[in-house]
């Protein structure tokens, strides 16, 4: 009986110590596992961490996004990696803030990023330093982070010195990215400080830089264009600039054998410079440099810095460009004006930069050509005046009788009269009479309209004899026209 009790007792013994190493392994277990989320969730923290460097290096270098791809983890979407057009691609991970210390950047008055750090949602920011004090710009180094007995340890100094930070407790944060929005035109990562930067789409950008680019070719034209026209020059061709199918502008030829090229209009919101003449003062013929923003049928005065109406004067050098200037601030290009070799400076409408919008709702007509019968007028935007260049219009000749299908008849010694009309002619036309064959011809006017041919015939001509007759008519502006007229002996 009492054996059976020891045993009892011992049995009991052995179970409840069962139970004991039973708990302490599963808490060991349970350790053993955060510890391993920890260094899993720090290791994204450190990705992260490289990831906002390289998004705010970008802000500093001629670098674009070219696409963004969501990443997947346990089949829910972790985190995205993005692609740049120079830059290797970048991976940023989601996560939360909790007892992680988060780190953030911010501009310090040097115009520099530095890191930042804040310890609970509670704190502000502060600059990390090194060991002797000094803000740790992001260009410089990334801040690393890893776990050590427990304690998160983090080094300013690509891992030579570490320092303590506290107890690795709860669900570290991994996350400097509060979201990333694909806003059209870029990309716009909201960091959990609230500041934002936003990188441009390749694409995008090489939309508004082509319209740039197609923008400023036309300025040139229309300006170099509007300081040669005089009474002496015409267009003498306008052929249609094609890319594909689609007729995106025009090449204008004149008669001093130069041409100019223009583009039509845009898909983007890109300002529209132009030309136009202060109509408010009739006495001034000078044309002056004015801005048409997209989305609206009225343009502004290009002021300089003294409010002044810039005039066009190609002599000057003072050609207005458009270009794109990128804010560091925010990433963003907005569009900037520069005069001759002056720096760029942002546009301001109603007091506010105009921000490049590849993806315009509304996109800017920034040319418009009128072709008609002895004129084509360019017009850059709409509202403003047009230049007008003569056109080399062909001659249109009328023959009455008794010019029949293109031929007279005439006898040996015979005289002959026949009239025809040269439609819109002026004092600057005139007609030339070649003959061969022995033949006579004068031609005469009296209002430029119609003319008067007498042609005689010489005694060699017999019958069944046949000669011919060319009008050479000029137009006085470099068009000729050649008429010839069969000379026929009657059956």
């Amino acid at each position: 009986m009492k054996k059976l009790r020891m045993f009892s007792l011992a049995l009991m013994a052995m179970i409840a110590l069962s139970g004991c190493f039973n708990e302490l392994e599963t808490e060991i277990g349970q350790l053993e596992r955060r510890i391993k989320n920890l260094e899993e969730r720090c290791a994204l923290l450190n990705t992260n961490i490289e990831s906002l460097r390289a998004v705010l290096s970008t802000l500093e270098s001629y670098d674009f996004i070219t696409r963004v791809e969501p990443v997947y983890a346990a089949g829910r979407e972790a985190g995205y990696t993005i692609y740049f057009t120079h830059s290797a691609p970048i991976t940023i991970y989601s996560g939360t803030n909790a007892n992680t210390p988060i780190l953030g950047v911010a501009k310090a008055e040097d115009g520099i990023y530095y890191w930042t750090v804040r310890y609970s949602e509670s704190d502000d920011p502060v600059f990390i330093t090194d060991n002797f004090g000094v803000k740790i710009p992001t260009a410089a180094v990334s801040p690393k982070f890893k776990i050590e007995n427990g304690n998160w340890l983090v080094s300013y100094d690509n891992g030579d010195i570490w320092h303590m930070l506290g107890r690795a407790t709860g669900d570290p944060g991994i996350s400097f990215f509060e979201s990333i929005e694909d806003a059209g035109d870029f990309v716009r990562f909201k960091l959990i400080n609230g500041s934002t930067i936003s990188i441009p789409y390749w694409e995008s950008f090489e939309k508004l830089e082509k319209d740039c680019r197609q923008a400023n070719e036309n300025l040139a034209a229309y300006t170099a264009l509007a300081a040669k026209i005089d009474t002496s020059l015409y267009a003498t061709q306008v052929f249609p600039i094609m890319e594909g199918r689609d007729t995106v502008g025009f090449r204008l030829f004149l008669s001093d054998g130069s041409s100019y090229a223009f583009h039509s209009g845009t898909a983007t919101n890109v300002p529209v410079i132009g030309a136009s003449r202060d109509t408010a003062n009739p006495s001034d013929t000078l044309l002056y440099w004015t801005i048409t923003y997209s989305g609206e049928d009225h343009f502004e005065w290009i002021r300089n810095d003294k409010g002044e109406k810039i005039s066009m004067d190609a002599a000057s050098g003072k050609l207005v460009q458009l270009t794109l200037l990128r804010d560091s601030n925010d990433g963003k290009y907005y569009w900037a004006v520069a005069y001759g070799n002056e720096p760029a400076s942002f546009l301001l409408h109603n007091g506010e930069r105009v921000c490049a919008n590849a993806q315009s709702e509304t996109s800017q007509v920034s040319l418009i050509l009128s072709v008609d019968i002895d004129r084509i007028m360019i017009n850059l935007t709409g509202v403003t005046s047009y230049l007008i260049i003569p056109v080399q219009s062909s001659i249109a000749v009328y023959f009455p009788l008794p010019v029949r299908n293109g031929g007279i008849y005439m006898t040996t010694l015979d005289m002959l009269d026949f009239t025809f009309d040269i439609a819109g002619g002026n004092e600057k036309y005139s007609v030339l009479p070649v003959t061969f064959d022995g033949f006579y011809c004068t031609v005469t006017t009296t209002d430029y309209v119609t003319w008067t041919a007498t042609v005689k015939s010489p005694s060699t001509f017999k019958k069944g004899m046949t000669s011919h007759l060319n009008l050479l008519i000029s137009n006085g502006k470099g068009t000729m026209k050649t008429v010839v007229i069969k000379i026929e002996y009657p059956n």
